[in-house]
Order: C-alpha cells, then structure tokens, then sequence
C-alpha cells in the first residue's frame, strides 16, 4: 500500500497540522456535549423500551424508521451541499451567494417535507391494506410530522457548524434537544399515556427545537454583523449549482437511512414486530459506536471546504487521517464493549426479554465501528466534489444491500438483518474508501496510520482470543479497558496528543502515561 508523511516548512516531521489541530480540539467540546446528548437520549430509549409493551415497541420503531428515511430523503443532501458552498461563500465574502445558498435550502427543505407529510396522510388506507399492524400505520400518521422537522433539524445544525462558535452550538443540540426528549417520555409515563401519546410528545419537542434553533441562528448571525449584509432582493440563488452538487450526494444520506429502514420493513413483512423491537433495541445501543464520528462530522465538513477552497491538500490530508485516528482510538471502548459483552449489557439495559438481541448488538457494533474507523470518507469525498463517484459508490450499496435483506431475512429473521445491515455498511465504506484513494491525495495512507490500524487489529485478536476462552465479565471488561487504555498510548506520536491537547501536562498520571509534558515557558490556552 503507498503510504506518505506529511511535511511542512518549520513543522516537525510527524506533527500535525494546525488546521487538525483546531478541528480536534474543537470537536472536544462538541464531544462532551455529544456524551450529554447520547447518555440522555440512550435513557429515553431504555425508558420507553421497559415502559412500553415490546409490540407496540417494535411498532413505534417501524414508524419512527420511516420516517426518518423521508427526512434524510428531503434534506435532498442540502445540508451537505450548505456545508460546503455557505462556508466557500462565507470564506470568499460572497454574501448574495451565501445567503442565497441558505434561503433556497430551507424554503426546499421545508417545501418538500410538507408535501411529504400530505402525501403520507392521504396514503393512510393503501398502507393499512399492507401492512399487518395498524398500530404501526396509525403511529406513523402521527410521527410523520418529524420528516420536515428532522430535515430543518440537520440543515440548522450544519449552518450552526458553519457560523457560529463552538458554544453557541452546545446547548441547542446537546442539552435542549435531548433534555425535550425526555421531559416527553417521562411526562407520557407520569400521565400513564398511550405510545400514540409518546409520538405526540416527541413530535412537539421536536417543534420547540425548531424554534429555538432559529432564534439562536438570528443572533449569531447578527453578532456576527452578517445580517447587514443580507439583501432579499440582491439574493443570488444557484439553484444549479447547489442542486447539481447536492442530489447526488444526497444518495448518501437516503442509503444510510435505507440500510436499517429496509430490515425494519421487511423484518415486519417477513416475521413481527416483535422481531423489529430486537432489532431496534439492539440499533439503538450499536449506534453508541457512532457516537465520536457524527460528533466529529459537524465541524469536518466546513474545514475541509475551507482547506479545499486555499488549494491546502496535504492540510486537507492531514485532516481526514488525524481525524480518522482519533475517531478510531475513542471509539473502541464502546465497541469493544458492544462485540465482546453483548450478552449481559443488553439484559441489563432492556431486561432477560431482550435477551435474543445480544448477537445483534454484535453484530450491528461491527459494522458501526468500520464505518466510524475509516472516517470522514465520504465528506471527502463531496468536498472535491466527485459527487457522480459517489452516486455510483451508493447505488451500487443499496443493490447489494437490498439483496443481502431478502436474502438472509426470511430465513434468519432479525439475526438476518443485522448481518445485511452491518454487510452493506462495510461494502459502502470499503468501497467510499478505494474511491478515495484512487481520485484524492488525501487518500494516501500515513505510516503512522497504518501503525494505528495494526494496533486495532491486533488489539480485537486478543480479545476474540480471550472471549473464546471465558464469557465472564469480571475478565472481559477489565481486558476491555486495559487494551482501551494502552491503544492511545502505543499511537501518541501520530495522534500528537502532546501537541493537540497541552493541558494534559497538568493532569498527574495521565500526562505522563500519554507522554505530554509541560514545557518550561510555554503557556497552556
């Protein structure tokens, strides 16, 4: 494999770039934010799977499934394409054109959610006619609602990583939002409430997120000065360009969304929604391996476009593989936890009737933590706009994906689902990946992160080794955190954690076991 090291005029061999840097230490603080955001979120989930009976469980999953696929389907990849176009513009003080950007994604956005929930409403009975359950098709009646929601959700998100500052973004996205969520479930428990009940009350969290997302977007930008600029009749609206660049790529979002909407849905065809209750149960712990990724994706996108846009490629290389590393060596915990104690977290979390979904929670962990390991492939990939590539990648992953489905869910039930969930992630990914390398510099591997992906294999050896040995957890989860601890540490030098986090250096213990150490006239930010 063709590997390069970064080097920059008065930059020491190995160290990173400072744009990484930022990014890093920017996405810390969205981290602790994101761990708020995943605990309470996680709470609501395991509250309403032991408050609601595991049928009508599994019901509210199919819905709120399908509905999640219509908003990632009307987001018509806008949030991506602002994510680079509002940040080129905004970089170039292209204000017309910046603005412009931001008016024509949110009037589609909301436009085609609209039509899509009238759409839904009027296709009530034909859904009833095929589909078994008609708890489900009444839940999604109400849950519906969210697909305009959740899109203006992600645009809103994406112009708030773009303009404002890190803190700005914190308490709308990782303490309100969530903290909606559960005043909805225990206020639905506390009345003794129906899950219809349930579904109206995320429905209004999710309008209350709406508004007030709008009410801080306002404010920065007017703290910014911007709105001085913003003239309705001077608006440039590059319908083409944004669209030209956003649809395809949208693909992206509608295959990811697909890859659990498709078990869920054949899942109930083919079997129960008792099944999809197993299998949600067990996604909704899988995607905890997700958890750093999508934290990290937020502010990924505008400094990738703004390196792109100063023609910085060995900064923008440098950024998806440091960031690719971090990723991979904060996540391994959770998925270690997730593949090798399965089992007893997921009856502890959900109680011995969920016993069943341990193997899928397995399964579905490694698919979540190839996706995030490998990184911002795909945002890479849009930010040099190979947006045919990346078409053809997510096509080419749903066929065989959707195969996968029909082929194993039938026959194996939920455990089916999970093998073509977790399959068609590794397929997209190993694929993004190639593509990546083939078409961008950034796509050479570093030596040091082929060191860092040696360690992670070796590291899962050992403790298949060990799992094969014994199923206790009193072995397995001090094994897990052993090996956790000793990854960053065998990888300091390419994740330049003395460099990347300084403040280390006054930690006892853990500054030097990381290798940071203070400085003598060097003054910690």
């Amino acid at each position: 494999m063709i590997t390069m090291e970064t080097e920059t005029t008065g930059k020491p061999r190995g160290s990173s770039h400072p744009g990484s840097k930022g990014f890093i230490r920017g996405s810390g603080l969205f981290l602790v934010g994101r761990l708020i955001s995943v605990v309470v979120n996680f709470l609501v989930g395991v509250i309403a799977v032991r408050y609601l009976v595991k049928s009508d469980f599994g019901a509210l999953t199919w819905a709120q499934t399908i509905a999640s696929t219509g908003a990632s389907a009307v987001l018509l990849g806008l949030n991506r394409a602002i994510g680079r176009f509002a940040a080129i513009h905004h970089e170039r003080r292209e204000y017309p054109a910046m603005f412009g950007t931001i008016a024509l994604a949110l009037g589609a956005v909301t436009g085609f959610g609209l039509a899509v929930v009238v759409a839904t409403l009027g296709l009530r009975d034909l859904l009833v006619e095929h589909v078994q359950s008609d708890l489900s098709v009444g839940l999604l009646m109400i849950v519906i609602a969210l697909v305009p929601l959740d899109a203006l959700d992600a645009l809103f998100e994406t112009l708030m990583a773009v303009f404002a500052r890190v803190r700005a973004i914190f308490f709308r996205r990782y303490v309100l939002a969530p903290g909606l969520k559960l005043a909805a479930v225990l206020a639905v428990i506390a009345l003794r409430g129906s899950v219809q009940m349930l579904a109206v009350a995320y429905v209004v969290a999710g309008v209350i997120g709406i508004a007030v997302y709008v009410m801080v977007l306002w404010r920065v930008l007017a703290d910014q000065g911007l709105l001085t600029h913003l003239h309705p009749r001077r608006l440039t609206l590059p319908v083409r360009t944004l669209f030209s660049f956003s649809l395809p790529v949208m693909s992206t979002d509608v295959i990811q969304a697909l890859e659990s909407t498709m078990v869920v849905v054949l899942l109930e065809h083919y079997r129960s929604t008792v099944e999809v209750a197993d299998f949600g149960a067990a996604l909704k712990v899988s995607v905890v391996c997700l958890l750093v990724f999508q934290n990290a994706k937020i502010l990924f996108k505008p400094y990738a476009s703004r390196l792109y846009a100063r023609g910085d490629e060995a900064g923008l290389g440098d950024l998806y593989w440091r960031s690719a590393a971090w990723i991979t060596v904060v996540t391994f915990p959770v998925f270690a936890v997730c593949l090798f104690l399965a089992d007893p977290l997921v009856v502890l979390l959900y109680d011995k009737e969920y016993a069943g979904a341990g193997v899928l929670l397995a399964i579905l962990a490694v698919g979540k933590f190839v996706n995030a390991a490998l990184g911002m492939n795909t945002y890479t990939l849009q930010v040099h706009a190979r947006v045919l590539l990346i078409l053809s990648i997510n096509v080419a992953a749903a066929a065989m994906g959707f195969a996968l489905c029909l082929w194993l869910i039938p026959r194996w039930g939920a455990v089916g689902g999970a093998l073509a969930a977790g399959g068609a992630i590794v397929i997209r990914n190993v694929m993004n990946q190639l593509a990546l390398a083939a078409t961008t510099k950034a796509g050479i591997i570093p030596r040091g992160a082929l060191k860092l992906y040696g360690s992670i294999f070796a590291a899962v050896g050992v403790l298949s080794a060990l799992r094969m040995a014994t199923d206790s957890v009193a072995v397995l989860a001090p094994a897990v955190l052993i090996v956790s601890v000793l990854l960053p540490r065998l990888n300091r030098r390419y994740l330049d954690i003395a460099e990347t986090f300084p403040e280390l250096a006054k930690v006892p213990l853990l500054g030097p076991f990381l290798g940071v150490q203070a400085r003598p006239g060097t003054t910690l930010e």
